[in-house]
């Protein structure tokens, strides 16, 4: 187990989700997906079995939010994340049966926004930090245009408040750590994906976002690889590496517009010997470390490569996901069945193509 303070490292999830292509390369507009785009078939066994438990892990979701939060802890994160499970499965605002739980994410989001510096945290409650603040204005951006007009402005002033302060938490070395203000200089790889995320949704819903910070950002990550392909926690030569990491890593420079790079192409040669070591049980490669953080990560890689790996990698993990899905709903995990159960959300939700980082 991981000390306290680097337990956000586990929420660095999923989602960016949440990439799209592109923030200061010029490359392909986002479009949502048709059937024939999505890699399984709306009657296959799996798209039915899949679906229905998406919807129980929905409705254990809304049974569990309170004042529009979702978790004990880490509440700013969860709470992030359940929003995007939630986009991410179709829904909107204002449409029944899940537009309430939206509009009470956003209240509580709102709810917990500094006025003036734009930093999402809840004051007493420090677990999330800049991780649980990144997923806040991530879920936020995708709220954009599904608002009345009246309540569009207000949002797009939090979102903006929000890519403001991650700018100005940036390290030299183009990273960013824990704190909404980087006295030390400090960064890590996870905290910088999920920067990026938010960075990313943002540009692609017409926020301005600073291009020399996010080229910084996307540097730094690639500085964080090394010769086999995995990537460091930190540019430290003697952090470690992760595949969980890795496969977070990879995405990201996959949906910022990094199609072709030596990189993608290093980092998914060592993705594919660590999943060839379980070739009938693709979630052991994550088991050890943080199952839903690195199946979240995973299932984008690998959706993203256009690999026919991806197949058989998904029909395995959903299964497996379906096997531990508790009979309320959920799925456990000692950071929060909330936590989880969004997580195990959007690694099913991937090829409904909802959200833009599940598009390819």
């Amino acid at each position: 187990m991981m000390a306290a303070s680097r337990l956000p490292f586990l929420l660095s999830v999923m989602l960016s989700f949440l990439l799209a292509p592109g923030i200061f390369l010029d490359a392909r507009e986002d479009s949502v997906p048709s059937a024939r785009d999505r890699s399984l078939p709306r009657r296959s066994e799996t798209w039915t079995k899949n679906g229905q438990a998406i919807e129980r892990g929905l409705r254990f979701l809304k049974s569990r939010q309170q004042g529009g939060a979702l978790g004990k802890n880490f509440s700013v994160a969860t709470t992030g994340l359940a929003g995007l499970a939630v986009l991410g499965a179709g829904h909107h605002p204002g449409q029944e049966p899940y537009g309430s739980v939206l509009e009470g994410c956003l209240r509580y989001l709102r709810s917990v926004a500094h006025p003036v510096s734009g930093y999402i945290t809840e004051p007493g409650k420090s677990e999330s930090r800049m991780h649980g603040h990144c997923y806040a204005v991530l879920f936020l951006t995708q709220l954009q245009g599904s608002l009345p007009p009246e309540r569009e402005d207000d949002l797009v002033t939090l979102v903006r408040r929000g890519i403001r302060l991650i700018e100005r938490a940036q390290s030299r070395h183009g990273g960013w750590y824990y704190w909404d203000v980087n006295k030390q200089d400090e960064d890590e790889a996870s905290v910088t994906v999920c920067a990026l995320q938010a960075l990313r949704a943002a540009r692609n819903v017409g926020f301005a976002v600073d291009r020399l910070t996010v080229k910084g950002a996307l540097r730094y990550v690639a500085d964080c690889q090394i010769p086999d392909g995995s990537f460091r926690y930190r540019l430290d030569k003697s952090s470690k590496t992760t595949f969980t990491l890795s496969v977070a890593a990879l995405s990201t420079l996959n949906a910022a517009g990094v199609y072709e790079s030596p990189e993608l192409r290093l980092g998914m040669d060592y993705v594919r010997r660590e999943l060839a070591r379980h070739p009938q049980a693709p979630w052991k490669a994550v088991e050890d470390e943080y199952p839903f953080y690195g199946g979240m990560y995973a299932a984008q890689a690998l959706y993203q490569d256009h690999s026919r790996r991806w197949n058989a990698w998904y029909e395995a993990m959903s299964a497996h996901l379906l096997k531990r899905q508790r009979d309320d709903g959920a799925w456990e995990s000692p950071y929060g069945d909330e936590y989880a159960t969004a997580a195990a959300l959007l690694i099913l939700e991937v090829p409904r193509g909802y959200l833009p980082v599940f598009q390819r």
